[in-house]
């Protein structure tokens, strides 16, 4: 159990509280998807609204040294080489959420020692990537409650999972899938990956980016 408070300026000069609660490395490899989950629980104990997140791999170059890992769903890399997940949703005052993150071992062992930390900061909306869209998606139900999809990849061809309410407004995952020439198993893991899906229905679609 790790607790931890960490302090960014958010709102004119406004230093905007996040404090990290747990944060819980499953060390057995996921079988369907070859990789290792985390997930992280962070409460924003101030009374304004917290509008984007940066979530940043701590330890990753010691760790990466005898194992070599990859975070799925980065969206870029730092100065010290450490890479991060940004968030552009909203953490309401006195309430919590939980993210999940996902890490994949070129030698299929558990990166143990990887931490997580978690700043405030002015995140920009994910945007759609426009590509071909392939809609035929197998549905694969996991033991843990998460949807997920199953679908053939190219060799080194980029993807990208889309998702709606309505079939009219789309929203994109923040993790892009570069395909193995086989079969690939995306899951729905929530934030930050997606936007927790409060209720309803919820479609997808791949993307194919050129």
């Amino acid at each position: 159990f790790t607790t931890q408070r960490l302090l960014a300026s958010q709102f004119e000069g406004y230093v905007a509280p996040i404090q990290v609660l747990s944060e819980t490395l499953n060390t057995n490899m996921d079988k369907q998807t070859g990789l290792f989950f985390q997930s992280v629980v962070v409460v924003n104990p101030a009374s304004s609204t917290i509008t984007g997140l940066r979530f940043t791999v701590t330890n990753y170059a010691s760790i990466s040294l005898t194992n070599p890992i990859t975070l799925v769903s980065a969206t870029g890399t730092n100065g010290y080489g450490q890479p991060y997940v940004d968030y552009s949703g909203t953490l309401l005052p006195h309430s919590t959420n939980t993210f999940s993150f996902s890490y994949y071992s070129k030698v299929r062992k558990a990166p143990k020692g990887v931490g997580i930390q978690v700043d405030v900061t002015a995140i920009a909306p994910q945007t759609n990537s426009l590509g071909t869209v392939i809609t035929a998606l197998k549905p694969v139900f996991r033991s843990d409650g998460k949807l997920a999809f199953e679908f053939h990849a190219l060799q080194g061809r980029t993807y990208v999972i889309q998702y709606s309410s309505d079939l009219a407004t789309w929203k994109q995952a923040q993790t892009h899938i570069i395909g193995n020439g086989g079969l690939l198993i995306w899951a729905d893991a929530g934030p930050p990956d997606t936007e927790a899906n409060t209720g309803g229905s919820r479609y997808y679609r791949l993307v194919l980016l050129p």
